[in-house]
């Protein structure tokens, strides 16, 4: 887009040039989801899905994290894929194990780049590993059943096992204490 100035005369020159384009960045940005698969001591992969809400082409995303244990927003670009649209999980390299972060996500289109994504928080570290043995049945009920399994031995660096989540059929059906 440029200007130019009209009078009585005539039109001036033009002016300098800009280049806009007409539209909104994206919005209705989703917390990107921790993909657990693929975590160690000091990485962690994140993936996230297009945004619901945007009406436009999208054009790349930006991971950001904050300091460790800082409690601020999320400053620190982790993963730059400007103009990388296809593109949708990332490793987030160089975390300190132990300490806490905010993960955000932002989205960029013609118009620029989105407002920060909900945060994600994250303690750095690995994760326990799953008990050695799959669940022992010890008695089948008509509407319920009883089991036991064997605790893991690997808590993932972790002073201890906090509980256990029990699936069935793929959904969380409970949670037990140890």
């Amino acid at each position: 887009m440029y200007i130019r100035a009209v009078n009585i005369k005539g039109e001036s020159v033009r002016s300098g040039v800009i280049y806009q384009y007409a539209g909104a960045v994206p919005t209705g940005l989703a917390a990107p989801v921790l993909d657990v698969s693929s975590r160690t001591d000091t990485t962690v992969s994140v993936s996230w899905s297009i945004p619901t809400t945007s009406t436009t082409t999208i054009l790349g995303y930006q991971i950001l994290i904050n300091q460790p244990n800082s409690n601020s927003i999320p400053s620190i670009i982790a993963y730059d894929g400007s103009g990388i649209s296809t593109v949708k999980i990332a490793t987030i390299r160089g975390l300190v194990s132990q300490s806490g972060y905010y993960i955000a996500m932002r989205v960029q289109n013609r118009a620029g780049w989105s407002n920060l994504s909900p945060y994600l928080e994250l303690t750095a570290g690995r994760l326990p590993s799953p008990p050695p043995r799959a669940p022992a049945l010890i008695k089948s009920y008509a509407n319920h059943i009883q089991f036991s399994w064997v605790p893991t031995n690997e808590i993932g660096g972790a002073s201890k096992i906090d509980g256990y989540k029990i699936y069935a059929n793929g959904d969380y059906v409970a949670s037990v204490s140890p």
